[in-house]
């Protein structure tokens, strides 16, 4: 679960440096979604309602629970996009963090 938190953490600070460096209005907005969305997923592992499994399997089971309260998180940017991201930078976090 630590690692989830500090994958998580890790991918909020990089929303907000995107977000601080895009002056395009469009961009800007989809950069501020991402940074609530990885905000959401945050609170929702701190609650102890998202882990690592979740993360692999691109949100699958946490997008089912209905009683999930970040469903508006994701309203401005497609599903697929953030799970296919969320997958991808979970995948690049293990490879990172794997001793070589």
């Amino acid at each position: 679960m630590m690692d989830v938190k500090r994958f998580l953490e890790q991918q909020i600070s990089r929303s907000l440096d995107a977000t601080r460096r895009t002056s395009s209005g469009i961009a800007r907005n989809q950069d501020r979604d991402r940074l609530r969305f990885y905000q959401g997923l945050l609170a929702e592992a701190k609650a102890g309602r998202l882990d690592a499994a979740s993360l692999e399997s691109g949100l699958a089971p946490w997008r089912r629970d209905k009683s999930s309260s970040l469903d508006f998180h994701v309203s401005a940017i497609p599903e697929q996009l953030f799970r296919d991201e969320v997958v991808a930078a979970w995948d690049a976090f293990n490879r990172d963090a794997v001793p070589a």
